[in-house]
């Protein structure tokens, strides 16, 4: 079909532009959320030659940034740049509830046994919660990236989610696990906007606005990133950082800036961390900053890459994979897919 959006004097269109899409196989129902907040039902044709408009929700008063159709229990899931999640029942057309974030809402996932929606915001934050028919209850906020979220991804087969974000990394949150641990996943020098994840081969695929493309072997063993310890003085050979000028004083030197080995999480002074070596097993495929200790411990194994990077040779907004086809579809910033 074509179809012809015409601007209004204030700058907006009508109707309003896409801005997220759901679609379900099962049932060939065809969610559309809107810049205006309107997201609208239509229904497939068998031949899928046509569609017809079903039922029209007034959800939000901002853009649809994520939807989805919990076909188990009947309901559209969405969220907006209005801060809202809200759930409504596909029968009757009822809001069902509603949850305020503390930031606008940037992508959202939804695991239907559990009935855990994971919402992520543009604080960095995201936030699980459990939906019932006409509640919701908060399960856990959890806080890892310095900048927005942009999307999520959902591992339901092993309860694990993936974050990317504006900072550059990739996060595995290990929600099955139950003991709260969480996994970096650093190769890309921009910002990271879409994450898929492929069940089959167990792979985590990341694209940013570096331009690449990141596989991530996901069945293989890999560590959690060490806190970083604060201290006064370096903790390998004990000369005082700049602001300790009690212990500059007594020593009579001048104090230097405080750095942390990736590896261990020791804080050190300069002289005392030169060295740079990937830490693939850590989630670094490329050289980091560690301290001559830990230097001298990495093996060759331990420099195996755990990731492929390939050139997508735009800067990829959206991604969408059919593992059945082993086909993996980009949309670029400029348009091109």
């Amino acid at each position: 079909s074509v179809r012809v959006l015409l601007r209004r004097d204030n700058g907006q269109f009508w109707p309003s532009p896409c801005s997220s899409l759901a679609y379900s196989e099962e049932s060939r129902s065809l969610f559309v959320g809107c810049d205006s907040g309107l997201v609208s039902e239509f229904s497939l044709a068998e031949d899928y030659n046509s569609v017809e408009l079903r039922r029209e929700y007034q959800a939000h008063n901002g853009r649809v940034t994520a939807c989805i159709h919990a076909i188990h229990q009947e309901w559209v899931i969405t969220c907006a740049k209005d801060r809202y999640l809200v759930w409504h029942s596909v029968q009757t057309g009822r809001r069902c509830g509603s949850y305020l974030a503390g930031a606008p809402c940037t992508a959202l996932q939804y695991d239907h046994p559990t009935r855990y929606a994971f919402l992520s915001d543009q604080s960095g934050v995201v936030t699980i919660l459990r939906l019932t028919e006409n509640s919701l209850e908060l399960i856990n906020v959890l806080k890892g990236h310095s900048a927005a979220v942009t999307d999520l991804a959902w591992d339901a087969r092993r309860n694990q989610l993936y974050s990317a974000s504006q900072d550059n990394a990739v996060i595995m949150w290990d929600i099955g696990g139950g003991e709260g641990k969480a996994y970096e996943l650093q190769a890309h020098r921009g910002s990271v906007n879409s994450l898929v994840f492929a069940a089959t081969s167990r792979e985590c695929i990341s694209a940013g606005s570096d331009g690449n493309l990141v596989f991530w072997c996901m069945s293989v063993p890999r560590r959690e990133t060490p806190s970083w310890s604060e201290s006064d003085v370096c903790s390998k050979c004990g000369v005082p950082f700049f602001w300790n000028l009690r212990k500059m004083w007594s020593d009579k030197r001048v104090g230097t800036r405080q750095h942390h080995c990736r590896r261990c999480g020791a804080a050190v002074c300069d002289a005392c961390s030169q060295r740079r070596t990937a830490l693939p097993p850590m989630g670094f495929e490329y050289s980091v900053r560690v301290c001559d200790d830990c230097h001298a411990e990495v093996t060759p194994d331990d420099l195996t890459p755990l990731a492929a990077v390939f050139e997508a040779k735009q800067d990829v907004q959206k991604m969408a994979l059919c593992e059945t086809r082993r086909w993996l579809l980009s949309l670029g910033k400029e348009g091109t897919v």
